[in-house]
């Protein structure tokens, strides 16, 4: 936020609800965090990390993606709670927190059905996941 305020960066604040038009077919809807913070004391920032889903409309069909940063279970609960018909769902799903066990529940991977997911992880990632292998 220095860096920010040093070289005098305009900064836009999004909540839930927001949606944000990228061009005519294509939109982001900020799905989390809410205007109140979830209050956490070991998922700090994550927790409250923003999460998007980008809708892309073309004449067939709307395809979504799911952004989820590094949300955790936490977050993923109250996610859960307040999308219940259908609105999670996403063609492709940004695995959230770089595939770490403490996050992609399996009720949250369930409301979301992805045909795709994808996981940022570097090589010597350190997070031990152990519910996503490669085959």
């Amino acid at each position: 936020m220095s860096i920010i305020k040093r070289k005098n960066i305009k900064v836009d604040v999004v909540k839930k609800g927001d949606k944000i038009s990228l061009d005519k077919t294509c939109y982001l809807d900020i799905l989390h965090p809410d205007v109140e913070l979830l209050r956490d004391n070991h998922g700090g920032l994550n927790v409250n990390s923003i999460t998007t889903k980008l809708c892309y409309i073309t004449n067939e069909k709307i395809y979504k993606v799911l952004f989820t940063a590094d949300i955790e279970e936490d977050a993923e609960k109250v996610l859960v709670n307040k999308y219940v018909n259908g609105e999670l769902e996403a063609d492709i799903l940004k695995v959230g927190h770089h595939g770490s066990k403490t996050s992609t529940t399996e009720e949250f991977l369930e409301k979301i059905n992805p045909k795709i997911a994808l996981i940022g992880v570097g090589e010597k990632n350190t997070f031990r996941s152990s519910k996503f292998r490669c085959s």
